[in-house]
């Protein structure tokens, strides 16, 4: 069975990082595509209460997705950076009701990219127990190793 799906980003290995105080961001370290290790300083603010800078690390060894800050910024609510795992990736396929029984989890499937470039093979790790409801589509999850990175989040996939 032929199934189209796009590659997302593993949400079990992504981090938004965020402040722990409000304050003015003093440094930043960190940019955008830069690989990190978990406790790499992404950047330094200081806290309005205390007055003392303190680092804002890294929580999980990645790529800089996003960097949402510069210095002087105020840190506060929102994350100042984003942080994935990118060496295991999500292949999301949609699956229509009349086929939902033709798909199980731990079944072996082969991916590749829609151009035909890379190709992988792996097992479903989850058939999502919802229906999306503009397509009344189910999604069948695959978890895609990714040590090379030739899987990008976007990519179309069959």
């Amino acid at each position: 069975m032929r199934l189209s799906g796009r590659i997302t980003l593993n949400q079990n290995a992504t981090a938004q990082v965020k402040a722990r105080f409000p304050g003015i961001v003093r440094e930043v370290r960190k940019g955008q595509g830069e690989t990190v290790n978990v406790g790499d300083v992404l950047a330094t603010v200081e806290s309005n209460e205390s007055l003392q800078r303190y680092a804002v690390t890294s929580p999980i060894e990645g790529v800089v997705l996003a960097r949402n800050t510069n210095v002087g910024d105020v840190a506060g609510e929102t994350p100042l950076f984003t942080v994935a795992d990118v060496s295991v990736v999500w292949a999301e396929f949609h699956v229509f009701p009349r086929d939902i029984d033709r798909i199980v989890g731990g079944q072996k499937v082969r991916v590749t990219s829609f151009e035909g470039g890379h190709s992988g093979e792996a097992p479903i790790a989850v058939v999502l127990p919802l229906a999306e409801t503009s397509s009344q589509t189910v999604i069948a999850r695959v978890s895609l190793p990714n040590p090379q990175g030739l899987w990008r989040s976007g990519m179309t996939v069959r």
